[in-house]
């Protein structure tokens, strides 16, 4: 049973792979950075190096992801960590909402998740976009009422993205992040709390499309050494 599930996340791994560099089409809007954490904190086993991309499709559709892997820079052994793919379909043309798919591949077996859910991104509203684009922000939240987990925690999820330039200070500079708020899970036996996940992200263009970066990463799943942080490179291509 372990073996065939196995075998099965790695074949949604490999059809994450396939689906962006087959069947994604790249357009000047499709975006692809690579991260490279040298530096962390106490937890030395937190990913070090991380891929992430976002590319438009047709028909009002779009794709988001992120892979993460550990001890590429810190042992030279990289380990797949988790992978979250997210297929979003904008509800009608000039609508603020989408629906998402977010399927979340974590190392181990039994203990994936996907979430059915709604994106409202609050810049892209009517009634607030003027206030988001005077302070130079991009946000979203996401709420995930349906959850499909392996792990039988049961809750559900809230999230937030983010993104935020300083043009009055220098085009060079960026701060971006997300927060997961995880709710009323049993993720210990007996007991229902909330686990956040979050991260944050400053960022300074050094050359073209590379970029020095400091994170402070928060995981509540675990128990002990529940922040972190690293410091290294990114590097943004874009078609």
């Amino acid at each position: 049973m372990i073996v065939r599930y196995q075998k099965l996340k790695f074949a949604r791994i490999i059809s994450a792979l396939f689906l962006f560099i087959y069947a994604i089409p790249l357009t000047a809007d499709t975006q692809v950075a690579f991260n490279f954490y040298p530096v962390l904190g106490n937890v030395n086993s937190d990913s070090d190096f991380t891929v992430n991309t976002f590319a438009p499709l047709p028909n009002r559709l779009s794709y988001f992801s992120f892979f993460n892997f550990g001890g590429v820079l810190h042992t030279g052994n990289a380990r797949f960590q988790i992978t979250e793919q997210n297929l979003r379909w904008q509800l009608a043309e000039g609508n603020p909402l989408d629906l998402v798919v977010q399927d979340t591949i974590r190392k181990g077996a039994n203990n994936d998740t996907i979430h059915i859910g709604v994106r409202w991104r609050l810049n892209n509203t009517s009634w607030l976009n003027d206030f988001f684009s005077s302070v130079n922000i991009i946000y979203s939240i996401h709420v995930f009422p349906v959850r499909f987990d392996q792990r039988d925690v049961g809750g559900w999820q809230f999230s937030h993205a983010y993104t935020m330039t300083f043009p009055y200070i220098s085009d060079r500079l960026y701060f971006s992040g997300f927060l997961d708020h995880n709710i009323r899970e049993s993720t210990i036996p007996g007991e229902k709390r909330d686990n956040i996940v979050s991260e944050n992200q400053f960022g300074v263009r050094i050359f073209k499309k590379l970029y020095a970066v400091a994170e402070f990463r928060v995981n509540e799943y675990r128990r002990t050494n529940t922040t972190n942080f690293g410091l290294g490179l990114e590097i943004k291509t874009a078609w």
